[in-house]
């Protein structure tokens, strides 16, 4: 009788196994991809609009800090997905010279692009 308790414990420790593979692994990598999916599209959301914001501070490179309605009319066109979104735009001193917010719920996942 030896044999079979050896085969059942082993058949249960395996399937609890494949249980716990099932239970953790396969949730925990369909959030690395949404994660990843997410980041990236935020990225190439910031480098686009990083890349417009640029052209209008090469138009005026002296005073371009002073155009902040401009700016944030800007800041304002969004993609039509409604997600909540802060943007913003800062000098080199690190003040504020354009925003549009939204109030965002945690977990914030946050993205910069150099103008």
């Amino acid at each position: 009788m030896q044999p079979k308790k050896n085969i059942a414990g082993i058949i249960t420790w395996l399937a609890a196994i494949v249980t716990g593979v099932i239970v953790i692994v396969f949730p925990l990598g369909y959030f690395f991809v949404s994660y990843q999916y997410m980041a990236a599209s935020i990225e190439t959301e910031a480098e686009i609009n990083a890349d417009i914001i640029s052209q209008i501070i090469g138009v005026n490179t002296e005073y371009w800090e002073f155009e902040q309605d401009r700016l944030a009319e800007q800041l304002a066109r969004r993609p039509g997905k409604g997600y909540a979104e802060t943007r913003r735009i800062v000098n080199t001193k690190n003040e504020i010279i354009a925003e549009n917010a939204d109030k965002l719920k945690p977990p914030v996942i946050m993205r910069s692009s150099y103008l």
